[in-house]
C-alpha cells in the first residue's frame, strides 16, 4: 500500500503542474483551443512516461478465538466404565492440533466458579471441585470475552448443581455454544451428597444441626442409612444414624441431622451414604466437614500452693463469672506437715494428682498455678510432661502467678514447665520484693490490658490504677515472647506472655492484684477494672469463641456466584455495653480490596 500511495502523490504533483502551465498560457493570448491541445498532449506524455499501476496488499487476519470449557467437578470423576474427565482430556489431546489451525483457543475450567488456565495445567487436573455451576461458568467466560460473541466449547456431564437464578439468562447466547457430553450415554444408578450446610462451630454437650443434599438417579422409594462419623486417629467412628427414602426417580433430596458433639476442638466429622447395589460409582457417597467444638462454659483448674488473699479474690471473680466452671484446690497441709490427729481423722482431703494430671486435664482450657509447689505433692516429671502436652498440642491455656513456690524458686528449672514459660528461670537470680509497684503497660493495646474504649482512656487507667505490693523478680525474658506491662517504678517484668504451640502461656510475677480490688473499692466504690482485667486474661489465654465479644457466623461454609449469603453477627453483653452508641460496621473484602460495606443497625 505504500508504493501505491508514493506514485498518486507524484502524479497530483505533476498533474497540478500541467494546469498551472497551461493558466499561464491562457492568460498570455494562447486560444482555448490552442491551449486544450497543448495541454493534452503534456498530459499524454507525462502519463505514457510514468505508466501508472494500482497494486493492492491484503493484511493477514487473527485467527478467531475459541473458549474451550471443562467440566471438573467431582461428578467427572465416576467411572462408567472409564473415568468421564479423562475421556475429555483424551479428545482434547487428539483434537486440539487440529483445532488450534484454524482458532486461538483459550481454556477454562470450571466447578463452582470457572478460571482460566492453559492446556498443560488442565491435563493434570483432578475431578475435585464440590459442586458444578454450568451456567454460572458460561455467563463468566462470555463475560471475559465482552464486546466480541466467541463461540465456546463445552464439555460435561451436564451435572448442575448450583440453583439457577431468576434474573440469570446465558442460554441467550450471540454466539455459538457446542456441548460435547460425557458419560455413558444408558445413564447410570448413582447417589451423590453434593452439598452441606450448618454452621462452623459447636458446643459440646449442646445439639447442633445441619442439612445436606442428596443427589438420586435410579433409586426411587428406596430406602437408605445416612451414617454419621466422627474421625479419630487414622479412621473414623460411627457416632449417629438416621434413614432417608427417595421419593423420585432423580433429583435433589434435603436430610436433616442433629447430633451433640463430644470432643473439644478442630474436629473432622464425615457424612455418607453405603454404596448401593448397582450404583455407577460410590467416589461421591461420602462428603467430610469440620466443627470448631468449644463449651458452653470455660472449664478453669486453679491450684494454689496455700491460701493468700489473692486466691480469695480471684476465685471469687471465677465462680460468679456465668461463662466460667471452676474447679480449685488450696493445699493446706502439705504431705510432710506434722498434724497431732491420726490420718484418718481428718477432713482434709489428699491431692488427687494422678487423677488431675492423667486424666482430667484435658477437660480443661486453663490450668492456674498460684504459688505451687510441685515436688510435695507427689508430682512428676511426667505429670508435668502432660501439662505441657496440655498446651503445646490441645491448646489449653497455662498462668503461672509468682511467689516462693513459683518460677525457678519453686524448683521448675529444668522440668517440661519450663520450656513453655515465656521467661527464663534461675532460683539463683531470683527474689521476692515487697515494695509497692505500679503496673505500666508496654502493649496498650494487648486484650489483658486494654480497659479502655481508646488508648488514651487505657494509659489514663492504668496510671490512676493504685500500687499492690510485692513482685517476683525473675531472671529474665525469652526471645520470643512479649513483655506485655513492667513495674513503673523499676522497669521489672511483671507481665509476659506467648503463643506455644497450639495454646497460649502468661507469667505473671505479680502476686497481690487482690490489692487493686479492695483499694478501688475504697476510692471509687467499684471493682471494674479489677475484674475486667482477670476476665481479659481468661479470654487471652483460653482463645475460646465463646468468650471472643464479637464473632461471625455464616449459614454455611461455601456459596456459589450471586447466591445470597445470610451473615450473623454475635456481641457480647459486654461489648454492648460498651459502647457508646451502636455505630458497628461490618466490611466485605475480596483480594484486599474493600467490595462492600454494611452498616449495623
Amino acid at each position: 500500500m505504500g508504493s501505491l500511495s508514493l506514485r498518486f502523490d507524484i502524479l497530483t504533483l505533476l498533474f497540478i503542474l500541467v494546469l498551472s502551465t497551461g493558466f499561464i498560457l491562457f492568460y498570455r493570448g494562447f486560444s482555448r483551443w490552442s491551449l486544450l491541445l497543448r495541454v493534452s498532449s503534456a498530459s499524454l506524455l507525462l502519463w505514457h512516461l510514468l505508466q501508472p499501476s494500482v497494486s493492492s496488499f491484503s493484511k493477514p487476519q487473527e485467527k478467531p478465538t475459541l473458549a474451550v470449557l471443562v467440566d471438573t467437578s467431582r461428578s467427572m470423576g465416576i467411572q462408567d466404565p472409564e473415568e468421564r474427565l479423562s475421556v475429555v482430556k483424551k479428545l482434547l489431546q487428539s483434537s486440539v492440533p487440529s483445532l488450534e489451525k484454524v482458532f486461538r483457543i483459550r481454556y477454562y475450567s470450571f466447578s463452582a466458579n470457572s478460571a482460566l488456565t492453559d492446556l498443560k495445567t488442565l491435563l493434570q487436573t483432578r475431578p475435585e471441585g464440590k459442586d458444578s455451576n454450568i451456567l454460572g461458568a458460561l455467563e463468566e467466560v462470555r463475560h471475559d470475552h465482552r464486546p466480541l460473541a466467541v463461540p465456546i466449547l463445552l464439555f460435561s456431564d451436564g451435572s448442575q448443581h448450583a440453583t439457577i437464578l431468576e434474573n440469570e439468562t446465558p442460554l441467550n447466547f450471540p454466539a455459538p455454544l457446542y456441548t460435547v457430553g460425557i458419560g455413558n450415554e444408558k445413564g447410570l444408578n448413582d447417589i451423590a451428597i453434593t452439598q452441606f450446610r450448618g454452621s462452623d462451630f459447636a458446643f459440646k454437650g449442646q445439639e447442633s444441626a445441619f442439612s445436606i443434599e442428596i443427589r438420586n438417579r435410579g433409586f426411587q422409594n428406596k430406602k437408605v442409612p445416612v451414617i454419621l462419623s466422627e474421625k479419630k486417629g487414622e479412621s473414623y467412628r460411627e457416632i449417629a444414624e438416621q434413614e432417608t427414602v427417595f421419593s423420585s426417580n432423580s433429583g435433589e433430596t434435603e436430610v436433616q441431622f442433629r447430633f451433640v458433639p463430644q470432643g473439644i476442638g478442630r474436629i473432622t466429622y464425615k457424612i455418607e451414604v453405603p454404596p448401593q447395589p448397582a450404583e455407577m460409582s460410590n467416589q461421591n457417597n461420602a462428603l467430610q466437614f469440620q466443627l470448631d467444638v468449644g463449651r458452653r462454659k470455660l472449664r478453669v483448674l486453679y491450684l494454689c500452693g496455700q491460701p493468700s488473699p489473692e486466691y480469695a479474690f480471684l476465685r471469687q471473680i471465677l465462680k460468679t463469672d456465668p461463662s466460667i466452671e471452676l474447679v480449685s484446690f488450696v493445699i493446706l497441709r502439705n504431705p510432710d506437715s506434722i498434724v497431732p490427729v491420726p490420718e484418718d481423722q481428718l477432713s482434709l482431703i489428699p491431692f488427687p494428682t494422678q487423677e488431675i494430671f492423667t486424666q482430667t486435664l484435658p477437660q480443661f482450657d486453663l490450668l492456674i498455678f498460684e504459688n505451687f509447689s510441685y515436688s510435695r505433692l507427689g508430682i512428676s516429671r511426667e505429670h508435668l510432661d502432660n501439662i505441657r502436652r496440655f498446651v503445646e498440642e490441645t491448646g489449653g491455656g497455662f498462668l503461672m502467678v509468682g511467689g516462693e513456690n513459683s518460677f525457678g524458686m519453686g524448683g521448675y528449672q529444668g522440668t517440661p514447665i519450663e520450656t513453655i514459660l515465656p521467661i527464663t528461670l534461675d532460683p539463683a537470680r531470683e527474689t521476692i520484693e515487697e515494695n509497692p509497684i505500679s503496673l505500666k503497660p508496654v502493649e496498650i493495646e494487648h486484650p489483658i490490658l486494654n480497659l479502655g474504649e481508646t488508648n488514651a482512656e487505657t494509659e489514663n487507667i492504668w496510671k490512676k490504677m493504685p500500687p499492690v505490693n510485692g513482685i517476683h523478680k525473675i531472671a529474665g525474658i525469652k526471645t520470643s515472647a512479649s513483655l506485655i506491662a513492667t513495674a513503673r517504678e523499676n522497669g521489672t517484668p511483671a507481665l509476659v506472655c506467648w503463643q506455644r504451640g497450639k495454646g497460649r502461656v502468661a507469667a505473671m510475677p505479680l502476686f497481690s492484684t487482690w490489692q487493686w480490688a479492695l483499694k478501688l473499692a475504697h476510692t471509687q466504690g467499684f471493682q471494674s477494672h479489677y475484674i475486667q482485667f482477670w476476665r481479659g486474661t481468661i479470654r487471652w489465654l483460653t482463645t475460646s469463641e465463646i468468650t471472643k465479644k464479637i464473632r461471625i457466623v455464616l449459614g454455611k461454609q461455601e456459596f456459589f456466584v450471586g447466591e445470597k449469603a445470610p451473615i450473623k453477627i454475635l456481641l457480647t453483653q459486654e461489648k454492648m455495653k460498651s459502647l457508646k452508641q451502636f455505630d458497628l460496621e461490618l466490611k466485605i473484602f475480596q483480594n484486599g480490596q474493600l467490595i462492600q460495606p454494611i452498616p449495623l443497625t
